[in-house]
């Protein structure tokens, strides 16, 4: 089939493909296909039955409703291999990389099942990248959220790779058009809520309690796994924050606070949750619309909230550390932060003066009350033994005076 398949493709119709798919299907789960206790990599016969169907699945040549029922084979296909795997896998023994109540063939049986969803999900991930978004079907989406629930630091780092990387990829090809033409069985409340579920699942997966497999590195090729998802959070999801329920895009930017707020993460991970917030608030998506102006609103609220933690932080590690330099990473933290401060104007609305302040005669339209907002902590600033700091402390200060009608004439 692998190899005549390409030449006898055009005598095959829909119908019959679908049958071909669903023979590889229950061929997945004959004796000569499931995983041993003995086996430890994938066997010809799997790794034939996994080539076949990548071979098969991409039909270009068919409309978004032909495609339905056949994605919905391959995507089940995949899951399958990955629900065997999280079932079977093993509790593990602190410090030791070795099963705690299994034995050595059920680790084994929990070793191959993961590399069968491990080349499931590459085979997945290839075929949905070669095929054209517009004929990828919703429902592929629907189901992949729904089956990657049980998504864990159970499974080797190679696989969490894999289901992140595969995930990214059809938030940004599939939400637009599940937006526009939700499938008719979809319980809409439901799959949000899961695909809530499933980003801060993933953004979870900072290690992996599974045993090593033969071939794997000793240590994490992915330190930063997950970080991608900001990203993809920016520029695909929050800007249909006005087709998509507001609960949603609150938790999406709970998740990027999240990542700079817990600790253990790296300043990799911090900077692109920093910048992600200073992102969303210079580009309100479509400003007219009232649920877009909300999220950049909740957006902006939250950053000066973890701006206000950081300047706080950042003075009890000044005081606590005496002569001695603070780490540069939180330097280069703080430099960033007060200069896309300074750099920061906002809409109108966007953030909120309190009443006082406005009976003061202060401006509520001005595009950088933020600073105003901020103005008791960055003050407690003054007098760090940092000529760089203070220069920058000095220009945001100048800000805060123009937004007060305060500055100097010359």
């Amino acid at each position: 089939l692998v190899e005549s398949y390409p030449r006898i493709k055009v005598m095959f119709s829909h119908s019959d493909t679908n049958k071909l798919l669903i023979c590889l299907n229950d061929l997945s789960r004959a004796p000569s296909v499931i995983p041993k206790p003995t086996q430890t990599m994938l066997s010809n016969v799997q790794t034939l039955c996994l080539n076949t169907i990548a071979k098969i699945a991409p039909f270009h040549g068919h409309g978004l409703h032909e495609n339905h029922e056949a994605w919905t084979l391959v995507t089940r296909f995949a899951l399958a291999h990955l629900d065997t795997a999280t079932a079977a896998a093993p509790t593990l023994v602190s410090n030791y990389n070795l099963p705690q109540d299994s034995s050595k063939e059920s680790c084994n049986i929990y070793l191959a099942c993961c590399s069968l969803a491990e080349a499931s999900f590459k085979a997945l991930l290839k075929m949905l990248d070669e095929c054209n978004a517009a004929l990828t079907c919703s429902a592929t989406l629907l189901i992949l959220v729904q089956g990657l629930q049980q998504t864990s630091t159970c499974l080797p780092r190679r696989l969490q790779a894999i289901i992140t990387e595969l995930t990214i990829s059809q938030i940004e090809k599939c939400l637009p058009c599940f937006v526009d033409q939700q499938p008719p069985e979809c319980d809409t409340r439901l799959f949000w809520n899961q695909l809530t579920n499933l980003v801060w699942l993933l953004l979870s997966l900072h290690t992996s309690t599974a045993p090593l497999r033969a071939g794997d590195p000793a240590s994490d090729q992915h330190p930063d796994l997950g970080i991608a998802l900001f990203e993809c959070i920016v520029s695909h999801v929050i800007p249909l924050a006005h087709k998509t329920p507001m609960d949603f895009s609150i938790s999406m930017l709970a998740a990027i606070q999240d990542g700079l707020t817990a600790p253990n993460h790296s300043y990799k991970w911090r900077h692109q949750c920093l910048a992600s917030l200073f992102t969303l608030c210079r580009a309100p998506y479509a400003p007219e619309r009232e649920a877009c102006l909300a999220v950049t609103s909740e957006c902006a609220t939250r950053l000066v909230s973890v701006c206000k933690k950081l300047l706080g932080d950042y003075m009890e590690e000044l005081q606590l550390s005496g002569r001695c330099p603070v780490a540069a990473w939180r330097r280069s933290e703080m430099e960033f932060v007060l200069d896309s401060l300074s750099q920061l104007h906002l809409k109108p609305n966007i953030l909120k003066l309190p009443a006082a302040s406005i009976a003061a005669g202060v401006n509520p339209q001005h595009s950088q009350i933020h600073l105003l907002l901020l103005f008791p902590n960055l003050s407690q600033c003054i007098g760090m033994e940092d000529p760089e700091f203070q220069a920058k402390l000095r220009g945001i200060f100048q800000l805060v005076a123009q937004s007060l009608g305060l500055a100097n004439s010359q």
